[in-house]
């Protein structure tokens, strides 16, 4: 005899929460790198991070974040405060919260610049998430973000592969003028992820084979001095 439908719901319910609890334990005891830097994964309920790429990105920006915190920062996009406190300035046009700045980045003027700018899987978004496709608008964007740097000032933005077709032909074709690429890929169901070159992600599919983003790009800007 079956079980009925509360019970099964129940059981589905418990087999989800160790399924979770199991990958948060495994993710919990392995570390990814990124160049020379090694760094744990970010395991949050925020966006379910254990499932996507924020366990990787959420963990590049704080390290970036805990290396400037003495300097002036604007974030691109409110991503980070979801996860940690953050005193850094934001910008969203669309998102509402106390704090933020709505207002389209390359529209976004304010008096003094910054010497760290951050954007976590934002600027695949810009001019695409509409009916007209504006593929020109990630290079002003990009543009803008650099002028708004002070001299010696960075620029760090991640992006998914596979997302926006107009940004992954900028990345291959470097004409967004960062001064470096890297790149990690999601190698197993478990979501880890690895340092890859370009060659090795550039036909990522997004939600394919696992949800959400299957490759990242990490760009790297310093304005000069």
């Amino acid at each position: 005899m079956g079980l009925n439908p509360v019970k099964k719901i129940k059981k589905i319910v418990e087999r989800s929460y160790f399924s979770r609890r199991a990958r948060e334990k495994f993710l919990s005891e392995k570390k990814f790198k990124l160049g020379d830097v090694e760094l744990d994964y970010t395991i949050h309920p925020h966006n379910f991070t254990w499932t996507n790429e924020r366990t990787v990105e959420i963990s590049i920006a704080n390290h970036w974040i805990q290396q400037k915190r003495n300097r002036r920062t604007l974030e691109v996009g409110n991503v980070t405060r979801h996860y940690f406190n953050t005193k850094h300035d934001v910008v969203d046009k669309y998102e509402k919260a106390p704090g933020i700045i709505n207002v389209d980045v390359v529209d976004f003027s304010p008096e003094n610049n910054y010497q760290f700018i951050l954007s976590i899987s934002t600027l695949e978004h810009v001019g695409w998430d509409r009916d007209k496709k504006e593929p020109e608008k990630i290079e002003t964007a990009v543009a803008k973000l650099k002028k708004l740097l002070v001299p010696g000032g960075e620029l760090l933005v991640t992006v998914p592969i596979g997302f926006n077709c107009f940004l992954d032909e900028f990345i291959e074709n470097q004409t967004l003028g960062f001064d470096s690429y890297q790149f990690l890929k999601r190698v197993n169901g478990h979501n880890e992820w690895e340092e890859a070159d370009w060659n090795d992600v550039k036909d990522s599919k997004y939600n394919q084979p696992y949800s959400n983003a299957n490759a990242i790009t990490v760009a790297h800007y310093r304005r000069a001095a």
